[in-house]
């Protein structure tokens, strides 16, 4: 007969005077079992391996002795499981694969009560990229989920309003903010979550863990997580795993079915607050689109910026050095370039001169970025040629209110212009340049806005991502009368 593996799990203090132990192990070397005694807390654990006659003889002996040597809270026999059959127990739960998961930094699709969503961790670097690189997109502004709303503040900044609205409608409102909107998030909270989540989209979701999955993926992590609705190519939530490894291939290391009854698709709902107003914000998925100014029921105001005459790159490519030697070309005399901090020598700036004035290797741009782009180049943030826009982010972090400081600007027939070269050529400093020109383009909007009868004024645009911007521009628009809308 095959011999049994039995554990006596025994909860339980000896009585006082008595040697209890002493009596147990007499006990166990009288029924000649193979087995061990072992003490844990609050009691202890005998682990016997014999024929199943001599297990209940021993049993039939080791009751009374407990109930006359211990002051017993609980007594249990138990089989013990064997590590494979716990570890394959374990893999099995939806939950702990994921964390393991997550923890290994891959991109994992988990069916919820919602549809599937596209997971990975949120403060690892290649795993962000990873995800990136599923979804096909540098641009698209990413969810992130957070256990608390105390988790949520030890990263980000968060006003009233904001923390308020996510108390209230926890998983399904989606907070749209910029991420690093001033210089208190820069210095407190140090890019705890990594600039990998948006390095072409500076927006940030944020949501707190709500439904069944999430509140039992957050009982065994601390870490917060993105998460992506998985959409088809027409926007609608994917609701098969069939169709889910089609549409987004073999990136995902692997699909947990969490939900297996039925589903109800449901997508996020993203807002953004503006002056206490929750306002409903699409993801962003191409903020390259630079509207300045548009009405929803005639469209785009006849207003352009006039064309600006910019060197490009050997490659052709537009860069914030180009833009900022071009600007200055335009509006300040050789012989004071000369002076400036600019990582050309004397002969480099002249075949640059030469080059733009014969229009050899340049381009005619009309977006304000350029002006961004210019600043950036000139305050020498990024010393690079290569192109890297950044220049907004830099914008969000020197940014201070500077409502009396205005460029010279001109709208006309030719379009809009803006001199910042002059300004800059009197005060250098990034506060001074970013500030002012994020408080002329908001004056140069309100402008545009006043000469038109139409009482609702819709913005959007790469610029309207930026937020002091847009709430800057909100304020005068609502103080000249207009009610504006933002997307």
């Amino acid at each position: 007969m095959k011999p049994l593996q039995i554990e006596f799990h025994i909860k339980g203090k000896p009585l006082p005077g008595i040697d209890a132990f002493e009596r147990i192990n007499a006990l166990l070397a009288e029924s000649q079992l193979s087995a061990i005694l072992k003490p844990v807390k609050e009691g202890f654990v005998i682990s016997a391996t014999a024929a199943e006659t001599e297990i209940s003889a021993f049993e039939t002996k080791l009751l009374p002795l407990l109930a006359t040597h211990f002051t017993l809270e609980s007594y249990a026999k138990k089989r013990p499981q064997s590590k494979k059959s716990s570890e394959q127990k374990k893999s099995q739960d939806p939950v702990t694969q994921a964390v393991s998961l997550l923890k290994k930094a891959k991109v994992i699709a988990v069916r919820t009560e919602v549809g599937y969503h596209l997971l990975c961790n949120a403060t690892k670097i290649p795993a962000v990229r990873a995800l990136r690189t599923v979804i096909g997109s540098e641009k698209r502004a990413l969810d992130v989920v957070f256990k608390s709303l105390v988790g949520a503040e030890k990263l980000l900044l968060l006003s009233a309003k904001e923390r308020e609205l996510l108390q209230e409608h926890p998983g399904d409102f989606v907070l749209s903010k910029v991420k690093t909107l001033h210089q208190l998030e820069r210095t407190t909270y140090k890019y705890t979550l990594n600039r990998a989540l948006h390095p072409l989209n500076k927006r940030l979701g944020v949501m707190l863990s709500s439904g069944l999955f999430y509140k039992a993926l957050y009982s065994q992590i601390t870490f917060p997580v993105v998460s992506l609705d998985a959409l088809t190519s027409e926007g609608e939530m994917i609701t098969s795993a069939e169709l889910l490894r089609k549409h987004y291939g073999e990136g995902i290391a692997a699909v947990i079915e969490f939900e297996t009854g039925a589903v109800t698709p449901r997508k996020r709902a993203h807002y953004q607050i503006v002056y206490g107003k929750p306002q409903r914000f699409p993801p962003r998925n191409d903020p390259n689109a630079d509207v300045l100014l548009t009405e929803e029921t005639t469209g785009i105001f006849e207003h352009g910026l006039k064309p600006l005459h910019l060197l490009t790159s050997a490659d052709g490519e537009k860069t914030p050095l180009y833009t900022a030697v071009s600007m200055l070309f335009a509006a300040v005399p050789m012989e004071d370039i000369a002076g400036l901090d600019l990582p050309f020598s004397a002969e480099e700036l002249n075949a640059l001169y030469e080059r733009w004035e014969k229009r050899d290797g340049t381009v005619e741009s009309d977006t304000l970025l350029d002006y961004f782009d210019a600043i950036t180049a000139l305050c020498r943030i990024d010393d690079t040629k290569e192109f890297v826009t950044e220049s907004l982010w830099h914008a969000e972090n020197y940014f201070e209110v500077c409502e009396e400081e205005l460029f010279d600007y001109r709208i006309d027939k030719e379009g809009i212009s803006i001199d910042l070269i002059v300004a800059y050529c009197v005060n250098k400093k990034p506060k001074y340049l970013y500030s002012t020109l994020t408080n002329t383009i908001s004056e140069i909007i309100a402008e545009i806005a006043a000469e038109t009868e139409k009482e609702r004024v819709h913005l959007s645009g790469t610029l309207m991502g930026y937020r002091d911007l847009a709430e800057l521009t909100i304020e005068k628009l609502e103080e000249a009368g207009k009610e504006a809308e933002l997307s």
